[in-house]
């Protein structure tokens, strides 16, 4: 059984986007699983652990600016992810 979607906030700033990432409740989780994709195209998945709240996603080398979209799923103890969700900006920011 797929565990339940995290809740995620992003900021953006410049070249990097801060992720504030909160887990679903109730959950034996094992790790985040954070995909960006950037103005050029390209998309870099990285790996969290479940005990990181706040994650800084920098721009590679080939991109100077922010990520154009941010996806943030759970994984839990027996390797079953979460639906993945759009990480967004606060409204008003």
């Amino acid at each position: 059984m797929r565990p339940r979607a995290p809740i995620a906030a992003l900021s953006r700033l410049e070249n990097r986007a801060d992720v504030t990432l909160t887990p679903p409740r109730d959950e034996s989780l094992a790790v985040w699983v954070v995909q960006s994709k950037w103005p050029n195209g390209a998309w870099r998945t990285e790996i969290v652990p479940i005990t990181v709240r706040q994650w800084t996603i920098t721009a590679p080398p080939s991109d100077a600016a922010a990520p154009a979209e941010v996806w943030v799923s759970v994984v839990d103890r027996a390797g079953n992810q979460s639906t993945p969700v759009r990480v967004r900006e606060p409204a008003g920011s």
